[in-house]
């Protein structure tokens, strides 16, 4: 071999090397291109996640603030209710009183009745107070009347 064979055979080598060394960069390159494409769509996926969870946990705030005033108006309700039902037993033992009394008060005007007799003066008082103890039992168990109210009522008045 002379040494213009040597010199082209090296030269041939060396194109060969450029070639391979360009191929190999953009190879490269293109595959870097790729990771950098991929790295971006991966950021932007992560910054929707992101703001779906910032919606999220917005939402949820708003939902337990509900909540809270939810229970709150729950306790509102719970204290009037007992205020009420305390309201009513007064009631209750205030009309017990003003029943008792007005019962005595009715025995009294029968004894000076010199008109009733004593089986008259019982009757009656026994068929008014059956009737009061009608009326207001079906009151009570009825929030103040409903149908049982009106069918004890005319009880009271059959029975009267």
């Amino acid at each position: 071999m002379d040494t213009t064979s040597v010199v082209w055979l090296v030269a041939a080598l060396l194109v060969v090397l450029v070639v391979a060394v360009l191929v190999r960069s953009r190879t490269g390159s293109r595959h870097t291109d790729r990771k950098r494409t991929t790295a971006g769509q991966l950021r932007d996926e992560a910054a929707a996640r992101d703001r779906r969870m910032r919606q999220e946990e917005a939402h949820a705030a708003k939902v337990q603030a509900q909540a809270q005033l939810a229970e709150a108006e729950a306790a509102r309700q719970r204290l009037e209710a007992e205020r009420l039902t305390e309201l009513a037993q007064e009631r209750l033992s205030s009309a017990r009183s003003l029943r008792q009394e007005r019962d005595e008060t009715l025995r009294e005007a029968d004894r000076h009745d010199p008109d009733a007799s004593t089986a008259e003066r019982g009757g009656r008082y026994a068929a008014r107070m059956r009737a009061e103890r009608l009326e207001s039992e079906a009151r009570h168990r009825d929030g103040e009347g409903g149908e049982d109210g009106h069918d004890a009522r005319r009880e009271a008045r059959r029975d009267g």
